[in-house]
């Protein structure tokens, strides 16, 4: 019964999910943002550990006490609601999934569902645009920056869709690693191009950048794929002209562009003037606004008059502290150093969970993480290896039991 329940709650969240994408598809109706309240209760219910249960509950009073406090002293927008009911469903999923016992079949059946979202965009339907939007690559711009195509389906953004499909590549990478059969790594694969179809950087250059540090100590195998990624990196980089020329006007322009800026042009970095921006931001905070910050759409506004444009700090953990003090931002950092430390004790019996630990905490760092379905990479994060191991080569949740004595005695050992 209890699996049952964490799957039904996982299949609520992802089904409102993406009836929210395709409903938004023809009108503005915000069905997901509706169904939080819900998820909220359900994962606290699910929530076992008392102590558990209360760090929720000091979490939530943080956060209720900063919104308060700010909603007497700034207007609120919908912007500030539906950002405090998605930092609210992180805290919830994160204490949820540390508790939960979701099945690999209700993981996979979710990607399946990501997958049917972004398809869509393989023949030229994606949200939100139409045949009269400008083509970026036609405007005459020389700022390589601008030079981005996307694609996102039916989701509602690009970057959603790339985090999702980057999740779904992370899990049946995982899956192929028990059972070494083709379908998985040929679904992987998919999922990989999908991600990179999505023309959003994050994703693909943060599992690069964990796929090192997850592997700093090198076996034989680890050795040759490294050298294989220093290699075509170099390769890149040398012939990058060329290259960007011939790839001119496609989606995997700008992650060329990317490198070359920060070779060339490091000032040119969208995250190195937004930060500056928030550097700016918090040097003005009084003592009040050190404690409960200035609320989230106090960004844009800040933003729009410093740098000239009206976005949010594209940084969880600087926005977290501008939007809601010291606090928030305290209990935002716990559980993203909670990821990194099961990540770093799985390291030797589970390389990609620690991959996803780190791609957790990056994530967070370079463009955000608390609005993209954070209870999938956790309740992943928090999985049990024996079942997803008789799950990847076809054994029932029975014999996963007789399995996890073993499987308990490898990462023991550090076996592989």
């Amino acid at each position: 019964m209890r699996r049952e329940m964490d799957d039904m709650l996982i299949y609520y969240i992802v089904g409102a999910f993406a009836l929210d994408n395709i409903v938004n598809y023809f009108v503005a109706v915000p069905v997901y943002v509706a169904s939080i309240p819900v998820s909220l209760l359900l994962m606290f219910r699910l929530t076992r550990n008392r102590l558990d249960r209360l760090w929720f509950i000091a979490c939530i009073l943080c956060l209720g006490f900063s919104a308060v406090v700010n909603f007497f002293r700034f207007a609120v927008s919908i912007e500030d609601l539906s950002d405090i009911l998605f930092l609210a469903q992180f805290f919830s999923a994160f204490f949820y999934a540390k508790n939960s016992r979701v099945s690999p079949a209700a993981i996979s059946h979710a990607t399946y569902v990501f997958a049917i979202l972004f398809l869509p965009a393989l023949v030229g339907i994606n949200a939100g645009s139409s045949e009269a939007d400008p083509d970026v690559f036609l405007s005459g711009s020389r700022d390589i920056e601008f030079l981005r195509l996307y694609n996102q389906g039916m989701y509602r953004l690009p970057h959603v869709a790339s985090y999702l499909l980057a999740f779904a590549c992370l899990w049946w990478t995982y899956v192929a690693s028990f059972s070494h059969k083709a379908r998985h790594f040929l679904l992987a694969a998919i999922f990989l191009f999908l991600t990179l179809y999505t023309g959003s950087r994050t994703p693909i250059i943060v599992m690069g950048a964990a796929y090192l540090v997850a592997n700093f100590r090198l076996q034989a195998r680890e050795i040759l794929i490294t050298v294989v990624i220093f290699v075509i990196a170099g390769f890149v980089i040398a012939n990058m002209k060329d290259m960007m020329d011939f790839l001119f006007g496609s989606f995997l322009y700008q992650y060329l562009s990317f490198f070359d800026t920060v070779i060339n042009n490091f000032d040119r970095l969208s995250r190195v003037i937004i930060w500056d921006s928030w550097f700016s931001a918090i040097s003005d905070f009084n003592g009040l606004d050190f404690f409960v910050g200035r609320n989230f759409s106090s960004s844009f506004d800040f933003n729009s008059r410093k740098i000239g444009l009206n976005i949010w700090f594209h940084n969880d953990f600087l926005s977290a502290f501008y939007a809601y003090g010291i606090f928030v931002f305290s209990a935002y950092l716990i559980p993203h150093l909670i990821a990194l430390k099961v990540a770093i004790r799985r390291r030797a019996s589970a390389r990609l969970l620690c991959l996803l630990g780190l791609y957790i905490f990056v994530a967070a760092f370079v463009n955000g993480f608390y609005k993209y379905l954070p209870v999938m990479f956790f309740v992943l994060l928090f999985s049990d290896r024996s079942e997803v191991a008789a799950y990847a080569r076809g054994a029932s949740f029975r014999r996963a039991g007789q399995r996890r004595v073993r499987l308990d005695v490898d990462e023991a050992t550090g076996a592989r």
